[in-house]
């Protein structure tokens, strides 16, 4: 690719290598976070089943359990996916799971792509999104900075139409050559005679928040504001404490595939740790409810 340096054909062969065992170890993590979990023993599946006060607070942190697991899924389902943050789960008392963003950087990885984009610091993007909650237009917050043109000459996150950076950034007709300086402002120039030199179209705004762990996801790296976040604070790169932007390279997700092993398996066995714990406990049946008779019918043929 133009502009690329060439890369030797052992370390490709490596690092293609390295790609296909990660992966291989992903779907395997997510082949077994996803297998149902084996039928409780007897006395536990009777107790379960029968919903016995005694054994309540373990049904309700079984509930907990199996909710920090999808977690754990969404990540690793999310390894790859550009600018993605993994979130971080506390398992308490009651069915209840607390769950915080993990909003530390993800490795910077060169593309030499006029719009890719990575921030450097606090901020993310915001994006023009809709949701459930709000069929019309609303704004979520990424740091997925793999930027595309579309048919009508906009920046958007995503290919085809994706969703529209906010504020608007508009690339000319025929544009050929993007620079985007650390503070994030865009020059674009076409390959003509009476376009030699870039001129400036833009700039790119981030969004910073009191509190980032507590952003709520949306999915695919995208995420709203909560009551617990705070409002956005919007400022251009640069200023007011917002990241830089660095163009060219994009943020790799920050899910760690070891910690992610570490932690699955750590909630499959505290899992079949409540399970032995209430097969163990004393277990006495109910008792009949008087006045009521037990019928037996005879078998076919009897």
């Amino acid at each position: 690719r133009p502009g690329q340096p060439p890369v030797e054909p052992d370390a490709a062969a490596s690092g293609t290598e390295r790609k296909r065992a990660q992966r291989a170890e992903i779907d395997a993590m997510l082949n077994e976070a996803m297998q149902p979990p084996l039928a409780p023993p007897t006395r536990a599946a009777v107790a379960l089943g029968a919903s016995e006060k005694a054994v309540a607070p373990l049904v309700d942190t079984l509930a907990a359990i199996d909710a920090a697991q999808q977690v754990i899924v969404e990540n690793l389902r999310n390894i790859e996916t550009v600018g993605f943050k993994g979130s971080r789960t506390a398992v308490g008392d009651g069915k209840d799971v607390a769950r915080q963003l993990d909003v530390t950087d993800g490795e910077l990885q060169p593309t030499h792509r006029m719009l890719d984009v990575a921030i450097q610091g606090d901020g993310f993007l915001q994006v023009q999104v809709y949701t459930p909650e709000k069929p019309e237009s609303s704004v979520g917050f990424t740091r997925n900075g793999r930027l595309y043109m579309n048919r009508k000459g906009e920046v958007v996150v995503g290919e085809a139409e994706g969703y529209k950076l906010i504020p608007p950034l508009l690339l000319p007709p025929g544009t050929t050559k993007l620079t985007i300086d650390a503070a994030g402002r865009v020059a674009a120039a076409r390959d003509t005679a009476d376009s030699p030199t870039p001129a400036a179209v833009g700039r790119i705004h981030l969004a910073r928040f009191t509190d980032p762990t507590a952003l709520r996801p949306l999915g695919g790296g995208i995420y709203a504001e909560s009551a617990a976040s705070g409002p956005a604070t919007e400022s251009p790169a640069a200023e007011r404490g917002a990241g830089t932007v660095l163009q060219g390279f994009l943020e790799a997700s920050n899910v760690d595939l070891v910690r992610e092993r570490l932690r699955l398996h750590f909630l499959q066995t505290w899992r079949a740790g409540l399970i032995g714990a209430i097969e163990a406990l004393p277990y006495t049946p109910p008792a009949p409810t008087p006045g009521r008779r037990t019928t037996v019918r005879p078998a076919a043929g009897e």
